[in-house]
């Protein structure tokens, strides 16, 4: 009996340990099989200063391949292997590809072709991004006058008018010609550059009956000993057109630690609506730290983006922030805002520089301090109550 009891106790354990073996089998088999089913998946952007997108061209692993033309497209249920993804970047764009899984940047390149593997369950981020460069001319009259140019970013040109500079970020920039005081000549030059377009710095330079005298430097006469005649730099329209964008500041001069407060406006000035009005606010992270950003505002680098859906004609937009400048900063710096705006419907082909507006702060001196200045100013308290005192001593003796 006991026996018996002691073969169907065995048994039954035996039953047990087959049953929860042949589960877990099954349950890891179901699991192997969900991992293997579960592919990657592969988010293409694209991000452009105007509407003008590129095509992508993605080559899968079994060598077919997958074109898109969309901002934004996302690719699920991707077999994992070895991917190549080209992109037709816009005529005279350049392209930056950047490969990103969360917060991890994976791969940046500034070619329009990545290959890189994709891997079951795995989610990555490729993004496109486009910018137009410019050209930026320094002319004078006469020429070879030497300069000094200065970009927002801290980028530093020299030459000899005239110059020409290829290339060039759009950006604002200042010019600095090299001439003495007694030269009557607007000697500082400030202007943005435009994506995609050219800008010049022009000066006439009137010294009076003398040659041109350049600082720290001897010029020689011209050969015929006659000032040569002033040539009029040629406008670029004919006309100037009321500013589409305006960017102001609700100080010029702040210390370093200072708060700003910028506004940023679009107005609609033609006779329809405006739909997908893309503006970015190029900043200087160094110089500056935004916050307090409303009305949809993003921070993509160095750049604040909004997107404003539509604009009746007539309206306008307005948004406004906070910046605070930089601890680091000295006396005579200066913090500087390049507002931009583009919309499908938009005159910018026509009055580019009615769509951009900069604005300025300057960096001011900060009142000296410390012990020294601390303790003469407590002097300057003593002696001026002892004198209070004195007088007051005075006054009643004079009474009695």
């Amino acid at each position: 009996m006991v026996q018996k009891n002691t073969s169907r106790k065995m048994n039954s354990l035996s039953f047990i340990k087959t049953g929860v073996l042949t589960i877990a089998l099954a349950t890891g088999l179901s699991s192997a099989h969900g991992v293997s089913a579960a592919g990657g998946s592969l988010t293409l952007e694209q991000k452009s200063p105007n509407a003008t997108l590129g095509q992508w061209i993605i080559t899968k692993p079994d060598g077919t391949e997958y074109k898109t033309s969309l901002k934004t497209k996302i690719l699920n249920d991707l077999t994992a292997g070895t991917y190549r993804v080209a992109v037709r970047a816009p005529e005279k764009a350049v392209t930056k590809l950047s490969l990103t899984r969360g917060v991890s940047v994976l791969q940046e390149s500034p070619s329009t072709i990545m290959t890189f593997d994709i891997n079951d369950g795995e989610s990555l981020h490729l993004k496109a991004t486009y910018t137009y460069t410019g050209t930026v001319k320094v002319q004078s009259n006469p020429s070879g006058v030497p300069f000094i140019m200065s970009d927002m970013n801290g980028g530093k040109f020299s030459g000899t008018t005239p110059a020409v500079f290829h290339d060039m970020d759009p950006v604002m920039y200042r010019v600095h010609y090299d001439v003495t005081r007694d030269c009557e000549v607007r000697k500082s030059q400030e202007r943005v550059l435009i994506e995609g377009s050219s800008l010049i710095f022009y000066s006439n330079f009137n010294c009076g009956d003398r040659p041109i005298s350049l600082a720290g430097k001897t010029t020689e006469p011209t050969a015929s000993g006659k000032i040569p005649t002033p040539k009029a730099p040629e406008p670029a329209h004919s006309d100037m057109p009321d500013a589409r964008i305006l960017q102001t500041s609700n100080l010029s001069e702040v210390i370093p630690g200072g708060n700003i407060r910028f506004t940023v406006a679009i107005r609609n000035l033609t006779r329809g609506t405006l739909h997908n009005i893309d503006v970015t606010d190029r900043f200087n992270p160094s110089s500056v730290e935004i916050f307090s950003l409303m009305d949809g505002g993003i921070i993509d680098g160095q750049n604040i983006q909004w997107n404003v859906p539509e604009l009746f004609a007539g309206q306008v937009w307005t948004t406004t922030f906070e910046a605070r400048a930089k601890d680091h900063l000295k006396a005579g710096d200066r913090i500087v805002l390049l507002a931009h705006a583009v919309s499908d419907e938009a005159d910018a082909a026509l009055y580019p520089e009615a769509w951009s507006s900069v604005v300025g702060v300057g960096i001011a001196y900060m009142p000296q301090t410390g012990f020294r200045y601390d303790l003469l100013i407590a002097l300057a308290a003593l002696v001026g109550a002892a004198l209070m005192t004195i007088s007051t001593n005075r006054v009643k003796q004079s009474k009695v």
